[in-house]
């Protein structure tokens, strides 16, 4: 007997196998067919089954994140998941063997890009009156 709903999505989106999770979504619902917050979800849990402490705060966070810096690249993903996801430097091993596994990609090498440098703005004096004021 069919179900009158049609299909549903799994209910643990952690991925279609233990070895390999669903790539990064390329629109509203990515190439596995889930939405783009199951597949991050997905990821947050197989983080917590890796040993992280993923918190539903944090969770929060890294979707956040994520729709802050978009989904259209795997380095910005990456770098919000880091930020967010992980405690300590004893968790980036494992967040990086996870990102690969579930993204299908390595994590990008180096670090995240630097803000613009800051540099000093002339600004004008505040002891001088505004022009056409008395003086």
């Amino acid at each position: 007997m069919t179900d009158p709903a049609g299909p549903t999505a799994p209910t643990d989106p952690a991925g279609p196998t233990a070895q390999t999770g669903p790539t990064a979504p390329t629109g509203p619902a990515g190439p596995t067919g889930l939405a783009a917050d199951e597949v991050l979800v997905g990821f947050t849990r197989a983080l917590g089954r890796a040993g992280l402490a993923v918190s539903p705060a944090r969770t929060a966070a890294f979707l956040d994140a994520t729709a802050a810096l978009g989904l259209g690249d795997a380095r910005s993903v990456y770098w919000a998941g880091r930020a967010t996801l992980c405690s300590s430097p004893a968790d980036l091993a494992r967040y990086d063997a996870v990102f690969a596994r579930w993204f299908d990609t390595s994590p990008p090498d180096g670090r995240p890009p630097r803000p613009p440098a800051y540099r000093e703005v002339p600004q004008a004096g505040l002891d001088r009156p505004p022009a056409g004021e008395g003086g």
